[in-house]
């Protein structure tokens, strides 16, 4: 009895610290991701390294505990690191990992070959400009600016991913939805610029989204 009492105190304890763990490691990706969001306005509006790294300083100021912690870690000396990253076209989330904030996911990553998630980004790619902007506009040939593409991609994007995964087999599916949701979220941008498929996939492997197999 002793024992059971024991092990259910130190399972509770564990489960405690996996919860803190969880609810730290989100707190200080987000806080990474608001960061680099300010840093990529600020480049988009010219601003010098100096003005920047003046914003982040003043924005740190103004939040409080493991959010200020972050701030002030990454304000300290990943400025010019996140800038150059922004320049050479990286996701957000891809930089955040580059710098040391990566989300951990506290799980296995689901398994894919690089083929397969290839395909699947192919044919979310296929599906969203099938049914692209251009079409949806009076009929006509007038060309949709990339917000307005990005922007109808997020509309379509949950009708669109159902059909798209349940042609996959099962051991295929599950990642497909991972793919799906991920870039919903992340890469967009990139499916709009027309980013090569592969390179997708890699950059989802490289932020410990999925893991590519043989």
């Amino acid at each position: 009895m002793i024992s059971f009492l024991l092990c259910s105190v130190l399972c509770e304890t564990n489960i405690t610290i996996y919860k803190l763990q969880m609810a730290e490691d989100r707190i200080s990706n987000f806080e990474c991701f608001n960061i680099v969001r300010l840093v990529n306005r600020q480049i988009q509006s010219g601003s010098s390294l100096n003005q920047t790294n003046t914003l982040i300083h003043d924005y740190c100021d103004k939040i409080n505990g493991l959010r200020k912690e972050v701030c002030m870690s990454i304000s300290k000396d990943k400025i010019p690191q996140i800038v150059a990253l922004l320049h050479e076209e990286k996701t957000t989330e891809f930089v955040c990992d580059e710098i040391g904030y990566r989300k951990r996911s506290f799980g296995q990553r689901t398994p894919i070959s690089l083929k397969d998630c290839e395909i699947v980004v192919d044919k979310i790619k296929s599906n969203f400009f099938l049914n692209s902007e251009k079409s949806k506009i009076n009929n006509s040939q007038y060309e949709p600016t990339k917000e307005q593409f990005v922007s109808f991609l997020m509309r379509r994007f949950f009708v669109a991913t159902g059909p798209i995964c349940r042609d996959f087999p099962t051991e295929t599916k599950l990642a497909c939805y991972v793919i799906s949701r991920i870039i919903s979220k992340n890469f967009l941008p990139d499916i709009s610029r027309r980013i090569p498929s592969k390179l997708v996939c890699k950059n989802l492997a490289a932020m410990h989204q999925i893991k590519i197999v043989n």
